[in-house]
């Protein structure tokens, strides 16, 4: 009996390093599937962080558009100003063609009485 009980002893000693053993290989597949999890997640978080910079280029980029159409903004103003000047020089022009007109319309009736007399 007592060799029984030796036999039952090692058999249930070999049965709990199997136990053992079966665990710690099932704690490493977890283990490495935590790895490459954790490889997944870094490998995202790169690309994350890709796409944001990404965005922010564009939105520099669309900073620098609206920065050209201010300074279109700009010329037009400073165009219809200049046209406008222009205008009013035009408008003086033909006002001094009306006095230049006015006083030849005098002349020619001065001449006409001149003539008439």
């Amino acid at each position: 009996m007592e060799d029984s009980l030796g036999k039952l002893d090692k058999l249930t000693q070999e049965e709990a390093w199997m136990t053992l053993a079966e665990s710690l290989k099932q704690i490493h597949s977890v283990d490495g599937k935590v790895v490459a999890l954790n490889d997944n997640i870094m490998g995202v978080k790169d690309s994350v962080n890709a796409v944001g910079g990404k965005v922010q280029d564009m939105c520099n980029d669309v900073q620098g558009v609206g920065n050209d159409v201010q300074d279109v903004k700009k010329s037009v103003q400073a165009l219809h100003e200049d046209m406008q000047d222009v205008d009013n020089t035009l408008e003086d022009f033909g006002s001094d063609v009306k006095g230049i007109s006015s006083g030849f319309q005098d002349v020619g009736d001065k001449l006409g009485r001149v003539n008439g007399s």
